[in-house]
């Protein structure tokens, strides 16, 4: 859902990556767009701002070519 600063920036020297990047992949930049995260807990609220109310979507063929991985975009309504 959420990663302190100091996670990011050890995310960013383990994968070489620019913190922009990581801080891109992660649900908060959601927050009061797509889903709504409870600052407290920093679980995602069952109340969704627009879209599905639950399960996820996903397409076949793009999670045979990602090895098994879920692309963010599939968790969001």
């Amino acid at each position: 859902m959420q990663l302190r600063p100091n996670e990011i920036t050890a995310l960013a020297i383990a994968t070489g990556q620019d913190p922009a990047v990581i801080e891109s992949t992660i649900l908060i930049r959601y927050d009061g767009r797509a889903l709504s995260i409870n600052p407290t807990t920093h679980q995602v609220r069952k109340h969704r701002v627009w879209g599905r109310h639950s399960g996820s979507r996903y397409c076949p063929a793009c999670l045979a070519e990602t090895s098994g991985r879920w692309q963010l975009a599939w968790r969001l309504g």
